[in-house]
């Protein structure tokens, strides 16, 4: 069978392999499927939603907590019926959701029931025409006999909402043909296969996580599906996953709760976790006799897998760069972390580390999955070169407003907006973003990113900005671990009240000052930071201060806070 679109991904699954399972988690609790009953699923939906109006062109926003089984089969049938699904990322704040359904403009919005179709009228403008369509009340004596005509490759199947992180909402436009070179190429990019469980549990508005479960369909996988992000850890021990995909942050955090654990133990501990971060980065030591790396596989390790559910192979991670020295403790578990890069606009994925011996480097975000074409572009400016990409999977376009515009490109390369290099074996590192990066009164270049994660590798510290745009000196806005701290503060005698107050408890900002103290020895002297607040308030999606990736709204967090930033510099 012929996979040209999007479609005709569950059909061939349900040929190749009848019952390779989709499950939805709820709780405790499961609903498993094989994939000839998926199949059966997107039929029926297919002929319910027909009577509806939706047809070729048709946008149809889908309002859902987490990822049903119900709501991805709906899914299928939308495109099947040549329609357009506009994810929305359930995770934002009331004002992105507005937006982002004023942007797309869609004709029709999705929803599993009726707490659905209440939480989404409260985002809808009272002299909307939005027509919504709750899954669990379709008439069914309404069921068509034939189905349509089945929509060509270039037809759009996609439109993603990107707020990023400056806060400017698009309708990234995605074709059929620009899903599916992502799926097939990803697909041979990765080891995973009809013998393998794999479990989802970021949001499939999150375009990473949309083409790693198309890929897996496609290659026969298990696939578990989680009801909530939060409820992913608790979740591998029962469904003990070979891969799945995350962010940088979640497994930097595991990272840190280790590091944080053999502190609280004493010396002997904080001992073998040292042996286990030199055991990954492969540093010699002459504390490294022989019985020093079993301990630290024995007592850290081991304990690394068993959280993971025992049998993890891998893990593909996105969205954000990822630090190598964690990339490489995990490695050392046997559990391989490879970083890829890729846009919404690249329908995704563009490169790659493999899974392969000689395919991955640490510390890059690997290289071109087959048919893409990378270059940097060194006309940016005098410190950066931006990222260029060549790919059948660019987009068609933007909708911004309602209105569609074709996508802009020079001679058929999309300028990303990242900047990064390419080292002689092709494997690309990513440096910053354009816009990120900033100069300082003096005229020097600061990439911000770079020392955030420097920060929040640092126990206590759950998220930072760095700031200094036109300004005499390198400053940050410090959001603390605020259980860590809790701890801390029983440890050192320092009364606890409320995150609020704590924030501004000298000892705490002394404690603070040691950490960027130490973190200064290792930086350029114009990078140093000279001035920082700490803020009590939670960083988060829900918030509207993160993306749904967990990346930092620049601009959001800078006008929230422009009374302390101010205070910082004076």
């Amino acid at each position: 069978m012929q996979i040209k679109l999007i479609t005709d991904i569950p059909y061939y699954r349900a040929a190749k392999f009848p019952a390779a399972g989709l499950v939805e988690w709820s709780g405790d609790h499961n609903i498993r499927i094989t994939a000839r009953e998926f199949v059966d699923k997107i039929l029926q939906f297919t002929k319910l939603l027909s009577h509806t109006g939706i047809g070729t062109g048709t946008r149809v926003a889908i309002f859902a907590q987490s990822t049903r089984i119900d709501m991805l089969a709906a899914e299928y049938a939308v495109m099947q019926l040549g329609g357009i699904v506009c994810p929305l990322h359930w995770t934002s704040i009331s004002e992105f959701i507005r937006e982002a359904l004023r942007n797309i403009a869609p004709q029709y919005c999705m929803v599993p029931d009726e707490k659905h179709r209440q939480a989404i009228k409260s985002h809808i403008a009272a002299d909307s025409s939005l027509k919504i369509v709750q899954l669990d009340i379709l008439d069914s004596s309404a069921i068509a006999t034939e189905l349509p005509q089945t929509p060509t490759e270039d037809v759009s199947a996609l439109i993603i909402s990107t707020s990023g992180t400056s806060g400017n909402t698009k309708g990234v436009v995605l074709s059929h043909h620009n899903l599916i070179f992502t799926t097939l190429a990803s697909a041979a990019a990765v080891p995973i296969n009809s013998n393998h469980t794999i479990l989802s549990f970021l949001p499939i508005s999150h375009i990473l996580e949309r083409t790693v479960m198309y890929s897996a369909m496609l290659l026969g996988a298990e696939i578990h599906i989680a009801d909530s992000p939060r409820h992913a850890y608790l979740l591998t021990n029962r469904v003990k996953p070979h891969y799945f995909t995350g962010v940088p942050r979640n497994l930097e955090r595991t990272f840190v709760r280790f590091k944080h654990a053999s502190n609280q133990r004493g010396f002997f501990t904080r001992q073998i976790f040292a042996w286990s971060l030199r055991q990954g980065t492969r540093i010699s030591s002459s504390m490294d006799f022989a019985i020093g790396p079993a301990l630290a596989r024995r007592f850290v390790l081991r304990k690394l897998r068993r959280l993971f559910g025992r049998r993890i192979k891998g893990i593909i991670v996105g969205g954000a760069a990822m630090n190598a020295e964690i990339i490489q403790w995990f490695d050392m578990a046997g559990i391989k972390v490879r970083e890829g890069y890729g846009l919404s606009e690249t329908s995704g994925v563009i490169t790659l580390n493999r899974f392969t011996q000689g395919g991955y480097k640490f510390g890059t975000a690997g290289r071109p999955l087959p048919g893409v074409e990378i270059k940097i572009d060194s006309g940016v400016d005098e410190a950066h070169g931006q990222i260029m990409v060549k790919s059948p999977s660019v987009m068609q376009g933007y909708i911004i407003d309602g209105q569609f515009e074709e996508t802009k490109t020079s001679d058929g390369w999309l300028a990303t907006g990242d900047t990064g290099n390419i080292d002689n074996n092709g494997f690309l590192s990513i440096t910053g973003r354009i816009k990120d990066n900033f100069k300082n009164s003096f005229g020097q270049y600061v990439s911000p990113v770079r020392i955030e994660k420097r920060l929040e590798l640092e126990i206590g510290i759950e998220r930072s900005i760095v700031i200094g745009f036109q300004r005499p000196f390198t400053s940050t806005l410090i959001r603390p671990d605020f259980e860590f701290l809790e701890s801390w503060a029983a440890s050192q005698y320092v009364h606890w009240t409320a995150p609020e107050y704590m924030v501004h408890n000298p000892d705490v900002i002394q404690y603070y000052q040691s950490i960027i103290d130490e973190i200064n020895k290792q930086t350029q002297l114009h990078e140093r930071i000279l001035g920082f607040a700490l803020i009590a308030d939670e960083w988060t999606a829900e918030s509207g201060i993160l993306t749904s990736t967990l990346k930092l709204r620049r601009e959001v967090i800078l006008e929230k806070y422009k009374k302390v930033v101010q205070n910082v510099y004076s």
